[in-house]
Parts: C-alpha cells; sequence; structure tokens
C-alpha cells in the first residue's frame, strides 16, 4: 500500500478506522481483549454512532484480516501511545514516514541511491513539519496563545500554516533567540514571525544573548537584569502561560548535534563535555536532560533564558486543556525522545517511523 498517495481528508479518516478497529478488536499489545463501542467512543472522543460507521467502512473496504491492511505508519501510532501513555502520560502520537531510510519510500521494483539520504533526512524533518501543521488546525483555535521552541523541525511546521488559517493568535517563543550569526530561520523569533502570517495574530520577541557561565551567581544575576525590563519580562512571564507549545528536542548523542548546541549557545568544547559528564544526552529549550528524563544541572544550563523544564513538565500535566507538542525525527534522536518522554516533558509527539520503531522496540527496557 501506497504511504504517499493519500489525501490529507484520506488519512484523517483511515487514522480514525484504524483506532477504532485497534480498540475495538484488541490489536494493541498489551491490551487484554477489545473495547466496547461505546467504550472507544470515549477513548477517542466520538458519539458511538461515529465508531458504528467506521468499524462498517473498515469491514467494507476489507482492511481487516489477521492484522490490519493499513500504512505502519498510522498503524503504529497507537502502538506507542498504549505503551507510553500510563506510565508516562504521552496522550497523543503523530507518525510519518522516515524517507532517508532506503525502504521506506521507494517502489518495489526500485531502490533508492545512498546520495539521496541527505535529500530524504530533510524530507523527513519538512514531512514532521507539515504534520505538525495539520495538528494544529485540528486543536489550535482561533485566539489561542501558543508557543514555540527553535529548531529544524518547528521551523519546517511554521512553513506550513497558510495565510488565514486563523483569525488571531497570540505567539510567544519559550526560549531567547540565540545569537545573530546562527542561520536566521533556526531563531525562536523567526519562527514565532513565521507562525503569525495572520492579519491578528501577534507574534513576540525574546532579544536576549546567550548568558555569562563563569558562575551560576553571574548568570543568576544577569537573568535578573534582563527581566528587570518590562518589556522582556513581559514576554517571558506570558510564555509561561502558553495553552499550546510546539518544541524540538537537541540530542548530544551525535557530533551534528553537539555541534549545533554549542554553536547556539555560544559554547566551547569543553561546557559540551562537561554537559555529557553531568550525564545529559538531550536537550529541549537549551536546557539538558539525562536518559532518565531527568533534568541535568550543568554550567550550560543557564547559559539561555528559557522557560525551566519544569515548568514545561506542569504544563504538560494539564492534557487536554494544555499540549505540549515534541516534534522529533532521524534516529540520531531516538533516545533523546524517549528520555524526555520518561521526564514527562510533553504530552504529544510528532515523529517520523525510525523513532516509533524504536520507541516500540525499546519500550519494555524502560
Amino acid at each position: 500500500m501506497n504511504e504517499l498517495l493519500y489525501s490529507l481528508k484520506e488519512i484523517t479518516k483511515l487514522r480514525n478506522i484504524i483506532r477504532c478497529a485497534q480498540l475495538y478488536y484488541g490489536l494493541i499489545p498489551g491490551y487484554e481483549g477489545g473495547m466496547t463501542q461505546n467504550e472507544v467512543a470515549r477513548q477517542l472522543n466520538l458519539t458511538r454512532n461515529q465508531v458504528v460507521t467506521l468499524l462498517q467502512e473498515m469491514r467494507e473496504r476489507g482492511l481487516l484480516e489477521v492484522k490490519l491492511r493499513v500504512p505502519r505508519a498510522l498503524e503504529w501510532e497507537q502502538h506507542v501511545i498504549a505503551r507510553y501513555e500510563k506510565d508516562y502520560a504521552l496522550r497523543d502520537v503523530r507518525i510519518v514516514i522516515d524517507t532517508s531510510i532506503p525502504n521506506e519510500n521507494c517502489s518495489r521494483s526500485g531502490s533508492r541511491k545512498t546520495s539521496d539520504k541527505t535529500s530524504g533526512i530533510a524530507s523527513t524533518v519538512q514531512a514532521v513539519g507539515e504534520e505538525a501543521a495539520r495538528y494544529i488546525r485540528n486543536v489550535v483555535p482561533d485566539g489561542e496563545v501558543i508557543g514555540v521552541g527553535g529548531g529544524r523541525t518547528v521551523l519546517a511546521m511554521a512553513s506550513f500554516l497558510p495565510a488565514g488559517m486563523f483569525e488571531w493568535l497570540r505567539i510567544f517563543p519559550l526560549s531567547a533567540g540565540g545569537p545573530i550569526q546562527i542561520t536566521a530561520n533556526s531563531i525562536v523569533a523567526t519562527i514565532a514571525a513565521k507562525c503569525a502570517n495572520q492579519d491578528k495574530t501577534e507574534a513576540h520577541g525574546l532579544y536576549v544573548p546567550p548568558l555569562t557561565i563563569r558562575s551560576i551567581d553571574e548568570s543568576t544575576q544577569e537573568k535578573k537584569f534582563y527581566l528587570s525590563r518590562r518589556e522582556i519580562r513581559g514576554v517571558y512571564e506570558a510564555a509561561h502561560n502558553v495553552n499550546v507549545a510546539f518544541i524540538g528536542i537537541g540530542s548530544l548523542k551525535t557530533e551534528a548535534g553537539r555541534r549545533r548546541t554549542a554553536e547556539y549557545l555560544f559554547a566551547d568544547d569543553a561546557l559540551i563535555a562537561d554537559a555529557i559528564e553531568q550525564g545529559a544526552i538531550g536537550n529541549i529549550l537549551q536546557q539538558f536532560f539525562d536518559a532518565d528524563g531527568n533534568i541535568v544541572k550543568c554550567q550550560l544550563s543557564h547559559r539561555n533564558l528559557a522557560v525551566p523544564l519544569e515548568h514545561l513538565k506542569k504544563i504538560a500535566s494539564e492534557f487536554p486543556a494544555k499540549r505540549v507538542i515534541a516534534l522529533a525525527s532521524g534516529k540520531d534522536k531516538c533516545e533523546a525522545v524517549r528520555a524526555a518522554i520518561k521526564g514527562r516533558l510533553f504530552n504529544v509527539l510528532i515523529t517520523d517511523t525510525t523513532i516509533a520503531e524504536f520507541l516500540l522496540t525499546e519500550s519494555n527496557r524502560i
């Protein structure tokens, strides 16, 4: 089944059919038996009549035999939720195809050249961003207050938001913008501005350079100085009160990830090494966490003005009133994504098949 041929409308319908079938027929590992139609309706926030209609369409289309005959990217979504919802409060998942993997996006008679891998990675970043933009349309009402972090995938999401989709939004950066030498498109304020391509939408910037790291006391004093300025304090405090937050996840497991982190925070190799020595494997909003999702207090933790991860966890705990939506793609992010799930740093994940497969394979080892 060619996973790339489905329209947005068809994908949405298929997703509902798949989730109904998985819950009704007990096709999710770890679930004993199936749910009733009423239970399925409550779980998926549908009416019982909608569940009946979706199950009937599934039978008419011949989608159910021994297992669901559907794209695995869609099939795995409910599996990942089932594995991580109870213990780690992961409430929703969207999965797209990882086009950097040779067999994920090629015809049965052909194969991808290894020289296409780089473009495949870029395509996957775009696909995750596009799926996030679709998600916004479903969960973000007019007048909402949203926050955005930095990174390529969050930027991709912003680029897929069409003008006129909302009458009015208020958009705040969840962290300061980073050094001006970094490509403009990766700066949080730029991403916020790209999200605000509607006539009445407000986008705010948090223009604070990386803070001093000679000592925690100096960083604290410097932070107090910037927050004494009303225009900075107002944006910073408002960012703590967003109802929907979109964040990227950085990894320290690869040289490329370490380099991007160092560039963004004006950090040298010694500071990156210090973070790793303290157990850091990933970062969100330029704050670090270890393999169990515990927040790591290293020298770099005080380098950027951002919504603290402790507060991000609080926002994530208030689902469905509030959502922290993590965007991640690429095999180098696998361990960082799993760690952030364990730390309950977000409650919605939009990712690719490579990370999803890792999460399903490794779930029993947590």
